[in-house]
This record gives structure tokens, sequence and C-alpha cells, in this order.
């Protein structure tokens, strides 16, 4: 994973790809990769305490690699751009915990989201919302402010009130 990861940033840093779709490439290698290694992750979680120090450093290592390359992907869209600069690594080690959630909390998501091409469908714009620059969010936030009608009714921030 580690090194399809690096080659889709590598390709992407010499074309010079569209940001957005550089991350959502590398956010869905990674996601299906949580899929496919569930139990080993899972594994990780549960008995990381009893690993003695070497492995337990090794795997963390791991994680601050991966951690790094999802770094990498928000930092190529943030140069160009199209998404925030700030806390970048608290960024991507929010990502990491979300796709690892499919993981080690895959019983929450029962009858919810069966499979991994939903949650990533389902975190899509969860996601780009927090990578977004402060301009966007700005906009974003204005947007949702405006009261909408529902059902004759007004439904803002603070709930339902009646339409005269």
């Amino acid at each position: 994973m580690l090194s399809a990861l690096s080659r889709q940033i590598a390709e992407a840093t010499r074309s010079g790809a569209d940001p957005e779709a550089v991350f959502q490439s590398v956010f869905t290698t990674f996601l299906r990769a949580v899929d496919a290694m569930h139990r080993f992750i899972l594994l990780a979680y549960q008995k990381s305490k009893s690993l003695n120090t070497e492995t337990r450093q090794a795997l963390m290592a791991r994680e601050r690699q991966l951690q790094t390359l999802l770094g990498e992907a928000i930092r190529y869209g943030a140069e160009r751009g199209r998404f925030a600069p700030d806390h970048l690594e608290l960024k991507a080690h929010n990502l990491m915990i979300l796709g690892h959630a499919w993981a080690i909390r895959h019983w929450v998501f029962a009858g919810e989201m069966e499979s991994i091409e939903e949650y990533i469908a389902f975190l899509q714009p969860l996601v780009l919302a927090m990578l977004e620059t402060k301009a966007v969010v700005e906009m974003s936030k204005k947007e949702r402010r405006r009261p909408t009608m529902v059902g004759g009714r007004v439904a803002g921030r603070q709930g339902e009130v009646a339409a005269k």
C-alpha cells in the first residue's frame, strides 16, 4: 500500500494532475487497502500493547509513513490552492482514523453500509469539507445559514419556525 500511494503521488506531481482527483485517488486506494486488511488492522489495534517494543515501534513507523503519504496528497492540493494549507498533519491523521474506523468499528456500519464503496461515497463530501480552502468554507457556511422551506415551514439552524 505504501509503495502504491507513493507512486500515485509521484506520478501526479510529475504530470500536474488535478489536486482533488489526486487526493480522491490516494484516499480511495487507502480505504480499499483498509478493507482488504481489516482483520490485520483490528488485530493490530487489539494487540499493540502486548507487542514487544521493537515490533510496536515498527508498526507505529508504518502508520507514520502512511500518515505522511496522506499528508503529501493534501499538501499537493494545498500548494495548488485547492485545499487549506493549515494543520496538514492533523488532517492526515484524522483521515487515517476515518479509514481505520471501517476496520475497527465495522459493526457500527451494519445495515447502513455494506461495502467499502458505500463508505467511500459517504466520506467524500465530509473529507473534502475538512480540506477546503477558507474561501470555500466561508461560502459554504453562508449557504448553510439560509433558511429553507420544508412542508410550509421554514427550517433554519434553530429548528423549524412556522412560515407566515
